[in-house]
């Protein structure tokens, strides 16, 4: 994120220099403390606040869905006596300097004499030969997290903005330290987890609008399931819809998503599909399941043939199945029978999230049996040329076993972000 300052170059400029010399005319050398001294120039410098683009206390404007638009500027109590509000700047050819916000009228103006460097001149200054850099305000090393806002987010947030420009500049940019995750969580998400610079947090979206804004600063790398290991680069802002997929915590390598594939509601039965085939059928079709089309043994599934990849494309496929996969776990953690959309089924929960998986049985030819009140789901693993293994479950029981794959069954798609 960038945030604009205006500077305006002194007017006036003290140069001070003065040389005195002696000579002890009763002596040829000369008395070393009494050589000429070059005292060092000092110019009275302020940065002024561009309060329609500037790094003010918040300023940023989002883009893209759901747009919206803040910039919180500097008040009065900023800078009162004692609010030690400054930027500080450095450079080879200056001493380190700290300017002090001050308010004039409406403005507000980062103020303070710059002490060039011995041999440097206020001619050097003005023709931009000295280069300078520029921090404002303090790194935090706490990821900073909120539920409602990058707005709320940067008022709580420890922030630094760093720059580099020559000093006959007359726009300063600053950027700023840290970047922004924003993660759009399904209604279903509790909490969920992310490693954020070696260290692992649990995050809780908004029960209000399913999102959180998480601060994080320059540099620091960031893994998990909820969004793509990367490293971030800060004024930045990642976005991670993950509204129609559940991270079910630690223990669960992928995301699984909220709705069969073919449905728009979690409790909707969707499309049946015979194993290896990319194409569904929905509920009364009239479609016969009785051949076998697919015979291959890749294990996974490859992604010509996953039903997943070709509905919802690339990072989207079927879950593995057998000892230690992905069905076992979801099989493995709590779970409730209940009915959502007017099916009964059965809701797979953990501390940080739930997936509910309707019971619409399955299709043997052209008959649908125990819909209701059993659930088939395919997975990518195959079992010899004729099977293949898929999670069942019915009221009291969930496991994973082998099925012919000339039966349709229901596909439930799974994401992997790394």
């Amino acid at each position: 994120m960038k945030k604009t300052f205006l500077k305006f170059l002194p007017l006036t400029a003290a140069v001070l220099f003065a040389t005195s010399c002696s000579k002890d005319e009763n002596n040829d050398e000369k008395n070393i403390e009494n050589q000429p001294k070059v005292e060092k120039v000092v110019i009275p410098f302020s940065v002024k606040v561009n309060t329609s683009n500037s790094i003010s206390k918040i300023a940023y404007t989002q883009s893209g869905d759901n747009v919206s638009q803040f910039n919180v500027n500097f008040e009065e109590k900023d800078a009162a006596a004692g609010s030690a509000i400054t930027m500080n700047i450095t450079g080879d050819d200056i001493e380190n300097t700290t300017l002090t916000l001050t308010q004039d009228g409406s403005d507000f103006k980062f103020v303070g004499d710059v002490t060039l460097a011995e041999g440097k001149t206020e001619d050097d200054f003005k023709n931009g030969n000295i280069s300078i850099s520029g921090s404002f305000g303090t790194a935090g090393t706490t990821t900073v997290t909120s539920t409602t806002s990058l707005a709320d987010v940067m008022s709580n947030c420890s922030h630094q903005y760093t720059t580099t420009f020559a000093s006959n500049a007359t726009t300063i940019e600053l950027i700023d330290n840290y970047a922004y995750l924003e993660v759009s969580c399904a209604s279903t998400q509790t909490k969920f987890n992310l490693t954020i610079g070696g260290s692992a947090q649990d995050y809780t979206p908004s029960t209000t609008n399913n999102k959180i804004w998480i601060a994080v600063p320059n540099g620091t790398s960031v893994t998990g399931n909820m969004i793509k290991s990367m490293t971030v680069v800060g004024g930045k802002v990642y976005r991670a819809n993950r509204t129609k997929e559940v991270d079910l915590g630690p223990g669960f390598s992928v995301l699984w998503t909220t709705c069969n594939l073919g449905a728009s509601k979690p409790g909707e039965y969707g499309n049946y599909y015979a194993y290896g085939e990319t194409t569904g059928y929905a509920l009364g079709s009239g479609h016969n399941f009785s051949s076998i089309s697919y015979t291959g043994q890749e294990n996974p599934l490859s992604s010509e043939h996953d039903a997943a990849t070709a509905v919802l494309g690339e990072g989207y496929r079927m879950p593995t199945s057998g000892d230690n996969s992905e069905q076992s776990a979801l099989a493995n953690c709590s779970r409730t029978w209940e009915t959502q959309d007017g099916n009964a089924g059965y809701k797979f929960y953990t501390d940080y999230g739930s997936v509910f998986l309707p019971a619409a049985g399955y299709y043997e030819g052209a008959v649908r049996k125990s819909g209701g009140s059993r659930g088939y789901y395919w997975s990518s693993t195959p079992y010899g040329e004729s099977d293949a293994i898929c999670l069942y479950f019915y009221s009291g029981r969930a496991g994973v076993n082998a099925n012919y794959r000339n039966l349709g069954q229901s596909v439930r798609a799974v994401r992997c972000m790394n």
